[in-house]
């Protein structure tokens, strides 16, 4: 994993402990299927130390229309709202 900024963390919020939050973009085509577009989904993650690794505590998708500017509090907001 790269570096975390202080930005990137996000606070406890119900049953989920504080930690770092990650915006997971995934696109894909479907083989065979020619003239079909590419479909794009996007996920924020809850990441937190356990044991001594990291692991996802909270996925929650991302509505492809939200465009938030600032990913970091795109990421808060959908986490916090989870």
């Amino acid at each position: 994993m790269g570096k975390v900024a202080v930005e990137d963390a996000v606070p406890a919020v119900g049953v989920h402990p504080a930690g770092y939050g990650v915006l997971v973009t995934n696109s894909f085509t479907y083989p065979g299927l020619p003239g079909k577009p590419a479909q794009t989904s996007r996920r924020a993650l809850r990441l937190i130390r356990e044991n001594g690794s990291w692991v996802v505590d909270q996925v929650e998708d991302v509505d492809s229309l939200e465009d938030e500017p600032n990913a970091a509090t795109l990421i808060r907001t959908v986490l916090a709202e989870g």
